[in-house]
């Protein structure tokens, strides 16, 4: 018998308009059922005021419209793509799916991100791009909004253009703060690439814009958990090692 599958897209704020698009056309291409689902995130001000948990937070409420979906829908299962080099980083949100009994297949198979893509590449299936959600480039105790995703998404948009394919833009106020791998240095300061940079994170909202020397490292702000410099409601936060089981 044919398995049934749905496949279902959150749809907020917080997920760049390209990975929308993508899934779309994804689910498309292999015939497999799909549907937006309109998630309020921004809503919630557990998840806005930007607190060290934020994903876990995130991944209840997501969970929770999920579950609601398979329920009218019949479904038995709900299956997520978190895989085995999740587990190396601080995922909070990997919390939230053992409490709730997702399944995680490429996890459990101890698929890392790198083989995925290769076997994605040896499988002719289109590409995975490579990102996390907008917040996610807002540091901790920050307020999130909907302008500031806005400004993100469109700085990264722009960078995407003119060829860098593997980015961050750090919000910091003011300040758009970019991540590229060490590689692409010497291309972001072409002038032509410089010059459009500059004025399109300007018309953007950002005055200024810097370069991260250190380069593109996915979670980068979790720096703040690990040494203890961040603060919430007044109060510390120890890191993920006293606030979050460990994975």
């Amino acid at each position: 018998a044919q398995t049934k599958v749905l496949a279902v897209t959150a749809r907020a704020d917080i997920f760049p308009q390209s990975e929308l698009v993508h899934a779309e056309q994804t689910a498309l291409r292999f015939g497999v059922p799909h549907m937006f689902a309109d998630f309020n995130i921004l809503n919630c001000t557990e998840f806005t005021s930007n607190p060290g948990n934020r994903c876990y937070v995130c991944k209840k409420r997501l969970i929770g419209l999920l579950k609601e979906i398979a329920r009218v829908n019949h479904f038995h299962f709900i299956i997520d793509g978190t895989n085995a080099s999740d587990l190396t980083d601080y995922r909070p949100g990997l919390k939230a799916l053992q409490e709730e009994k997702i399944v995680s297949p490429l996890k459990e198979a101890g698929l890392t991100k790198r083989e995925i893509l290769l076997l994605a590449e040896e499988l002719g299936l289109p590409a995975v791009p490579d990102n996390a959600c907008l917040a996610s480039r807002i540091p901790y105790g920050q307020p999130i909004t909907s302008q500031k995703l806005e400004m993100i998404e469109k700085a990264e948009s722009l960078l995407h253009s003119l060829g860098f394919k593997l980015c961050r833009v750090r919000y910091e106020g003011d300040t758009a703060r970019i991540e590229v791998p060490e590689r692409d240095f010497e291309k972001i300061m072409i002038k032509k690439n410089r010059e459009a940079i500059l004025s399109g994170f300007e018309s953007v909202g950002f005055l200024f814009t810097a370069l991260d020397l250190q380069g593109y490292a996915s979670g980068s702000l979790n720096k703040q958990l690990k040494k203890g410099v961040y603060s919430h409601a007044g109060k510390p936060f120890k890191g993920p090692s006293q606030q979050v089981e460990k994975q």
